[in-house]
């Protein structure tokens, strides 16, 4: 997993540990659907970021709320106002 610029990008890897699957399983999700296209920053390498995930599907809403409401309260920890 990866937050750059307050944005949370997984990596094939990271969303096969996180759901508890193979990473082949993920890119079989993604071209069924079940997983959001996400996008490139290499050739080869897709990552997909945390708010495409969670808007993508109920499914995928449910799986992530967790992560995304513990980036918001970190978020709101570091806040100095």
């Amino acid at each position: 997993m990866l937050k750059n610029s307050s944005v949370i990008t997984f990596s094939a890897n990271d969303l096969a540990a996180y759901i508890g699957v193979d990473r082949q399983t993920i890119y079989r999700m993604r071209a069924s659907g079940r997983l959001p296209t996400g996008f490139l920053i290499g050739k080869r390498i897709r990552r997909w970021s945390l708010p495409e995930l969670i808007n993508h599907s109920d499914e995928l809403k449910t799986a992530f709320m967790l992560l995304a409401q513990l980036d918001i309260q970190a978020a709101n920890d570091n806040d100095p106002g």
